[in-house]
């Protein structure tokens, strides 16, 4: 009778035992699900403001090279000083090197997007064109 009683008690005590480590694996995958969730949701964040800063630089860099243009014909023409025209070039060059910025931190963010998806086709679609 007493041996019965230990492999009832030793397979209750499985049982239970199991019981937890799947409870507490239903629990981390739970966990794990939701971080991806917010990872997901904070790439496309990420990513939509990266969208946003490059159209927005693309209008600086337009603006830039317009102004450069003109201070090029005022300077060749004489009519505006060194100064000026070297400012221009500052603001072009400056535009320049934000775009190209604002264009690494879009692939970035794809890649950041791409990773919290655990989805490559984002990126191999973005190299298409």
């Amino acid at each position: 009778m007493k041996l019965e009683f230990d492999y009832i008690f030793r397979y209750e005590s499985k049982v239970k035992e199991q019981q937890f480590q799947t409870q507490s694996l239903k629990q981390d995958y739970s966990l794990m699900e939701k971080e991806l969730s917010a990872q997901t949701e904070l790439a496309k964040v990420q990513f939509q403001n990266a969208v946003d800063n490059l159209a927005e630089t693309k209008v600086q860099l337009t603006a830039a090279q317009l102004a450069h243009r003109q201070h090029t014909a005022l300077y060749k023409n004489g009519l505006t000083p060194l100064v000026d025209f070297t400012q221009a070039l500052y603001s072009i060059n400056r535009a320049e090197i934000d775009y190209e910025i604002a264009q690494n931190n879009v692939w970035q963010a794809m890649l950041l997007l791409a990773s919290a998806q655990g989805d490559i086709s984002i990126l191999l679609k973005a190299t298409q064109y």
